[in-house]
C-alpha cells in the first residue's frame, strides 16, 4: 500500500515537473519573439530617420496644405506664397508695426538687395510719427492652367514673381491712395539655413502701378 502511494505521488511530481519545464520553454519562445519583433521595429526606425535625414519638410507662411519637399524641389505655389509673405511684411503695416515688419523681411534679403532696399526705404520712425498705414490684397496663386499664365517664372536658379493686387495707403484713418499694382520679386535659392529655412532669398523688388479701381 505504501509503496503504491509512493508511485503515484511520484507520477505527479513528475506531472508537475514536465508542466513547469513547458511553461519556461513558451516563455522563452514568447520572450525570443518579443526580442526580434523590437529589434525589428527598431531596425525600421532606424532606416526611416536615415531616409528621411535629408529631406526636411519646409512650411511656407501662406501656403493652405502643407507642403513636404525633397532637397532643392521648389513649387510654383511655395514660391508664390513665399513673396507674398514677404510683402505681406513690407505693405501691411500700421505706426506699431511698421519698424518690426520692415526688419523681419530685410531677414530674407540677400546682402547686396538689403543695402539697396535700406538706401530707398522710408524711414519707419517718420511713418509712425506721421501715422502712415498701408495695406495690399494680393490676389490669390492661380496656376497657368487656369489663367493661361503662370505667376512665377524660374531661369536656372532664379524666380521671377509677379504679385497683382490691391494697395490702400492711410494716413491716420483718411485713405490717401487706393490703387491696383504689381510686384515683380527676384528670388534665388539658397542653402537653407537655421535662420532662413525657405532656402529663398529676395534679391529684387519692382513696383508697377496700374491704375485706381
Amino acid at each position: 500500500m505504501t509503496d503504491r502511494r509512493l508511485s503515484l505521488g511520484l507520477r505527479k511530481y513528475l506531472s508537475h515537473l514536465d508542466a513547469l519545464q513547458m511553461r519556461n520553454v513558451q516563455l522563452t519562445l514568447v520572450c525570443v519573439f518579443s526580442a526580434v519583433i523590437i529589434g525589428l521595429l527598431a531596425f525600421g526606425m532606424i532606416r526611416m530617420a536615415v531616409s528621411l535625414r535629408d529631406r526636411p519638410v519646409v512650411a511656407v507662411p501662406g501656403l493652405k496644405e502643407i507642403t513636404v519637399l525633397k532637397p532643392g524641389v521648389y513649387e510654383e505655389e511655395m514660391v508664390y506664397a513665399f513673396a507674398e509673405h514677404i510683402m505681406t511684411h513690407l505693405t501691411n503695416y500700421n505706426p506699431e508695426t511698421v519698424a518690426a515688419n520692415f526688419a523681419y523681411a530685410q531677414r530674407f534679403f540677400d546682402p547686396q538687395f538689403r543695402s539697396v532696399f535700406l538706401s530707398r526705404m522710408p524711414d519707419p520712425e517718420r511713418l509712425a510719427a506721421d501715422e502712415v498705414a498701408s495695406a495690399f490684397y494680393p490676389q490669390p496663386f492661380q496656376t497657368a492652367q487656369d489663367t493661361g499664365s503662370s505667376p512665377v517664372s524660374l531661369k536656372d536658379r532664379s524666380y521671377a514673381v509677379t504679385l497683382q493686387g490691391q494697395r490702400v495707403n492711410y494716413i491716420g484713418r483718411e485713405v490717401v491712395e487706393d490703387y491696383q499694382t504689381r510686384y515683380l520679386v527676384h528670388i534665388v535659392r539658397v542653402p537653407p539655413t537655421k535662420a532662413n529655412q525657405f532656402g529663398l532669398v529676395v534679391t529684387g523688388i519692382q513696383q508697377i502701378k496700374e491704375n485706381s479701381p
